[in-house]
């Protein structure tokens, strides 16, 4: 296990691993586009989503968040494209402005007729193609890959580098792209106490944490669960970079993948600034959403210690979701069109000079301000905020069955880690009665369990419905009375 955690650390890509578009954590595509193609949906109708989106390739001094189910290479492209576009438009809507006033003085009704046809003649055309051509392009049954890079070729952006097998976050949550918490639990294992059944002359065999994830990661496979991907993923906060040399220079963003020596030397290490975890993804090929495991082995002294952690990133928000419900051909949808023409061409051109300054200021500035904040900053927080993936995602389930699907998932995912652990200590002559105390309360709950309470954390569900977080709690009954939950 060793050398596979070396060759993770070279490639950044699961060793086993043979589908190039997988990585450590990060999976370019999980089961098909249609995160991709929604996030393309999202980048026409929504102006904020596409800066953000543009803001993320732009920025060359903070790390990349993992995406899951994205092809973030085409999305960022489309977003660059179509903001580009916008932004040609508003300089196309300045300029006609800026004759309208020059012929102002001397011929006010041709002037202003001019104007609104030119500006009429715009308005029609942008929204022709935002209404009815591309949409088509972007429709569940219609969508191709390879269409849409041929509609929206490359552009001059930044391209991403490689996939990463190391994160750097920016605030407390170290998971950044694999979405909401939803519930968490840990196992300590005392390994110098040997099985009740054996002879007094058995002590336990040594535990090493390589053999340990060997054993581990082999019952997870075995479970057969869709689109399921297991992968060394490393976490590092974007204010210690600096301590592992992994800027390029100060002014660039960290490297994305870490020295093979110093990914070996944190892995089962218990404490630390960088953190080594076990990713395990598991998705659905018909909708689009992600559940992760993250699983963490460590040893100190003579205590092991089991933790894992359950994150769910939700379907894409129902608004992006429209497009497949969008009419291309009904009467109506006329009516609609000639009233945006004639209702926001007025606002479009009021509001194109701004737009056109503010592009000016930003390309002015080129990265000027954020190479201050670093100056003056003795700790620069070089880390990922929010992966793109993450801004799509809806705070509740589409359907109920999405809910009872990733439920039974992490339920079976628990079931075989727990199951496999007490093999292994078994295997190992060492004893397991405590942990399977514990993993009674653990599977009984289906929620979090630590430190002898129950709390569960949990997405709403239906449509409509806000996100809330139910807490619950319980208490692990005495381990001399059979560890049973108190009601």
């Amino acid at each position: 296990m060793a050398d596979s955690v070396e060759e993770t650390a070279i490639v950044a890509t699961h060793p086993k691993s043979q589908d190039p578009h997988e990585y450590a954590g990060c999976i370019k595509k999980i089961a098909n586009n249609n995160a991709t193609r929604l996030a393309a949906a999202a980048a026409l109708s929504d102006g904020a989503f596409r800066k953000h989106a543009v803001a993320i390739a732009n920025d060359k001094v903070h790390a990349k968040a993992p995406e899951l189910g994205l092809d973030v290479h085409l999305a960022l492209n489309i977003a660059q494209a179509l903001e580009t576009r916008e932004l040609r438009y508003s300089v196309a809507n300045t300029i006609i402005a800026g004759i309208f006033l020059s012929f102002l003085a001397a011929d006010l009704a041709t002037a202003a007729a001019g104007a609104g046809i030119a500006f009429g003649i715009l308005r029609v055309y942008k929204l022709r193609l935002e209404r009815y051509e591309w949409p088509a392009l972007l429709k569940r049954e219609q969508f191709s890959e390879p269409d849409c890079a041929a509609q929206w070729p490359d552009t001059d952006q930044p391209k991403l580098p490689d996939p990463s097998h190391l994160t750097v976050y920016h605030d407390f949550n170290p998971f950044v792209g694999a979405g909401s918490a939803i519930g968490a639990w840990g196992v300590a294992v005392d390994i110098s106490r040997p099985r009740r059944d054996a002879l007094a002359s058995d002590p336990p065999r040594p535990v090493t944490i390589d053999d340990l994830y060997q054993h581990l990661e082999t019952a997870i496979k075995a479970t057969g669960l869709p689109e399921l991907h297991i992968s060394d993923h490393f976490f590092l906060h974007g204010s210690d970079v600096r301590d592992f040399g992994l800027l390029p220079d100060e002014y660039s963003a960290p490297l994305r993948t870490l020295p093979a020596a110093i990914a070996k030397s944190c892995v089962g290490v218990a404490l630390g600034q960088l953190r080594h975890y076990k990713w395990v993804t598991v998705s659905d090929r018909e909708r689009d959403f992600v559940v992760s495991v993250f699983l963490r082995c460590s040893v100190t002294g003579d205590n092991l210690l089991v933790e894992v952690k359950y994150f769910i990133l939700p379907p894409v928000k129902k608004a992006y979701r429209e497009i497949d419900r969008l009419s291309l051909n009904e009467w109506h949808t006329f009516t609609e069109f000639a009233v945006r023409v004639i209702g926001g061409a007025p606002f479009a051109a009021v509001a194109a000079p701004l737009k056109v300054l503010a592009a000016i200021n930003e390309a002015f500035d080129d990265g000027r301000s954020e190479r201050k904040a670093i100056n003056q900053t003795d700790r620069y927080n070089y880390g990922a905020v929010k992966s793109l993936r993450e801004s799509l995602a809806s705070r509740t389930y589409e359907h109920y069955f999405e809910k009872e699907d990733a439920e039974a998932w992490l339920k079976t995912l628990a079931r075989q880690i727990l199951n496999a652990l007490v093999d292994f200590l078994e295997t190992h002559g060492i004893d397991t009665s405590e942990v399977k105390e514990q993993q009674i309360a653990i599977l009984n709950s289906g929620i979090i369990v630590q430190g002898g309470d129950v709390t569960a954390q949990s997405l709403a569900v239906g449509e409509g419905a806000q996100a809330r977080i139910s807490k619950v709690a319980r208490t692990v009954a005495a381990k001399a009375s059979g560890g049973k939950n108190a009601a």
